[in-house]
């Protein structure tokens, strides 16, 4: 669904968000099991993914591909890529291009009869707050981009390490996963530990140039499934969260199911991604 999404929102708004379709590889552990769990999910993707994309297990050999003590890698041509700042320029601008206004500096809108809680790690602390509950938190990561043209090969998956080539020549590594930190917006020591195991994972990248480096909190509902629908405690308002490492390949359905939900008063949203369905028995609705 993606590639099209991305496609028609590139042709509107102008702006390349550098969105291909270019598979993944993932390090297949050395370990008891690790082999087999790798060829049964093969066998699933052949009657999941309706032969839209493959997934196959193979041996390590090509001077990018990580070479892990197991000798075996997984490579599957579903995974995409996307370079985050540029997809949201991009979608501003094919926003502003339809006809919408979008409102920078402030936290509230005009009246309007709808509003859609879209705000992120924050937002989920309110609502731990509100219902007295960890229902979410944010999970901080670090990045960086570095000066490595690699073409159009696979983005790779490894020893918890993501490497993702970019369109405009460029190369991400990240991230740290830290569920404990003092400043949300600055890197540190993590990062460059991060930077050194990518570099023994895929010694191509080693003399690199360091080029930008980034960090943000994520926001991670407690069981890691996006929190979406009705505000149970707000008429005519509704909440979008919990995107975490799911959000950007998860964003074209949220945005068309909440669009259902809240225009034509329809939900395709799956039970275990409602409001309802985190907050449970600590749920009491009042207008």
């Amino acid at each position: 669904m993606a590639e099209d999404w991305w496609s028609v929102a590139s042709e509107v708004g102008k702006i390349d968000p550098g969105y291909a379709r270019i598979g993944r590889i993932q390090a297949v552990p050395n370990r008891p099991g690790a082999e087999d769990l790798a060829q049964r999910r093969g066998r699933e993707a052949v009657a999941n993914w309706k032969g839209k994309a493959e997934w196959s297990v193979t041996g390590a050999g090509d001077s990018w591909l990580p070479q892990p003590a197991s000798g075996l890698v997984v490579l599957d041509s579903l995974s995409a890529r996307i370079n985050p700042a540029r997809a949201m320029l991009c979608l501003a601008e094919a926003l502003r291009r339809s006809g919408c206004d979008i409102l920078e500096g402030t936290s509230e809108g005009g009246k309007t009869e709808f509003t859609v809680w879209a705000t992120g790690h924050e937002g989920l602390q309110q609502i731990n707050r509100d219902f007295a509950a960890e229902i979410g938190r944010g999970e901080k990561g670090q990045a960086l981009m570095i000066d490595y043209y690699a073409g159009s090969m696979p983005q790779i998956y490894s020893d918890g390490i993501h490497v993702v080539p970019h369109a405009n020549g460029t190369t991400s590594v990240g991230s740290t996963s830290e569920r404990y930190f003092t400043s949300p917006s600055t890197v540190d020591a993590k990062l460059d530990e991060l930077h050194s195991r990518a570099i023994r994972t895929i010694p191509a990248i080693r003399n690199a140039a360091v080029i930008a480096k980034w960090a943000g909190v994520r926001p991670r509902t407690a069981n890691r499934t996006p929190l979406l629908g009705r505000h149970p405690r707000r008429n005519g308002q509704f909440i979008a969260n919990g995107g975490f490492k799911t959000g950007f390949g998860f964003a074209p359905l949220v945005g068309e199911s909440m669009a259902q939900l809240i225009l034509e008063n329809t939900s395709r949203i799956p039970e275990e991604f409602l409001c309802d369905y985190h907050l449970g028995p600590r749920l009491v609705k009042s207008n």
